[in-house]
């Protein structure tokens, strides 16, 4: 059991998550003559536009909907009278079933290697499958446990990624149900009702005895 915000709510997958770090170099100059440099900024956000439009995979997953690539960081230039020479991007990417860490790797390495007038280069980070719990008995027992304390036992999906990624890496099954809201992570209002807590508290208990023992919701 993973205990990330679901609302309360039973979620059985979620998407993957990959990340990248786009490099590229140009030519420093004065503003005032960019033809005697290469503008990195330029290039790199041409490189992103096109990744944005190309680098996702045309699927759709019933319960996650669709892939998706958002540039979080850049970086690049020093001053306003200063062509850079160089310029960096973050890329967030999450992935849906059936695609694979290569897959995704490949559309983007294919634009790179497209724009060959441009000097970038493409790291990628950490990657975290997109995860889909097996067909257990025991998801069915949770899901009576939820009912028999009045909540929606019906099984959901998730845009983010939990721990149940690395568990299943491991050959460990999991569910995820906790108390919070995605909508509120990483905003200055993040909190979680009280009520909520308690109802979390009563489930858990509920829970680990019935999955322990012959105890029945």
């Amino acid at each position: 059991l993973i205990w990330e915000p679901t609302d309360l709510k039973l979620v059985t997958c979620h998407k993957g998550s990959l990340k990248a770090n786009l490099k590229v170099k140009g030519v420093a100059a004065h503003s005032s003559i960019p033809e005697s440099g290469s503008n990195a900024i330029h290039s790199g956000i041409k490189i992103l536009k096109e990744m944005i439009e190309k680098g996702i995979p045309s699927i759709e997953h019933p319960l996650l909907g669709k892939p998706t690539l958002q540039v979080t960081i850049v970086r690049g230039g020093v001053a306003e009278n200063i062509i850079p020479d160089k310029f960096e991007a973050k890329i967030d990417m999450r992935l849906v079933p059936p695609e694979t860490e290569e897959t995704r790797k490949s559309l983007l390495m294919d634009i790179i290697r497209e724009n060959k007038d441009v000097n970038a280069v493409i790291e990628f980070g950490p990657y975290f499958p997109p995860y889909e719990a097996p067909l257990l008995p025991e998801v069915d027992l949770i899901a009576r446990v939820m009912e028999s304390i009045g909540l929606d036992s019906r099984t959901c999906g998730v845009p983010y990624m939990t721990e149940a990624s690395v568990y299943w890496m491991a050959g460990i099954p999991s569910v995820v149900i906790g108390p919070g809201d995605i909508k509120q992570a990483h905003k200055p209002n993040e909190s979680v009702y009280v009520s909520k807590l308690a109802l979390a508290k009563k489930l858990y208990k509920k829970l680990i005895l019935a999955l322990n023992g012959p105890h029945q919701p």
